[in-house]
């Protein structure tokens, strides 16, 4: 039985590096002292400012949002499907979240959560594009008739 290694991976940096369109987080404060940079902000009383509970609660529902919908098993056979290519680093970041995060969850489910949400989310501005640019190609096919 592989042993559980440590490797110092912040999840939650982790999870937020993979949703581009959502502000990423501001470094910790141990964080920036051990990469040189200056102490974070302190208060009247000296002690260091934190961020308040409800930045807190938060960026822990986007955490449990992101694990419900991408880190879940999925109903898709990856055997039935099609070869994809992406870049290495993309598919060691994918592989670090399913190993580490996922629990049993393959990369060709992940991938699948990630499209189906993108498609839900973006499906209407593609089938409007999809549209408008194959109206331009009829266009362009009847003017050159």
């Amino acid at each position: 039985m592989p042993k559980n290694l440590d490797l110092g991976i912040d999840a939650a940096a982790l999870i937020e590096s993979v949703r581009p369109e959502m502000a990423l987080q501001p470094p910790r404060a141990e964080d920036a002292v051990q990469q040189g940079d200056r102490p974070p902000t302190t208060g009247s009383e000296g002690r260091p400012q934190t961020r308040s509970p409800s930045a807190k609660n938060a960026r822990q529902g986007l955490v449990e949002e992101y694990q419900r919908q991408f880190v879940k098993k999925s109903d898709f056979n990856a055997h039935s499907g099609k070869t994809c290519y992406m870049r290495p680093r993309y598919h060691e970041r994918i592989s670090q979240i399913v190993e580490i995060l996922g629990k049993g969850v393959s990369i060709s489910a992940y991938l699948d959560n990630v499209l189906y949400e993108h498609f839900e989310k973006y499906g209407e501005a593609v089938d409007a594009l999809f549209k408008q640019k194959f109206n331009e190609i009829l266009k362009k096919k009847d003017t050159e008739e």
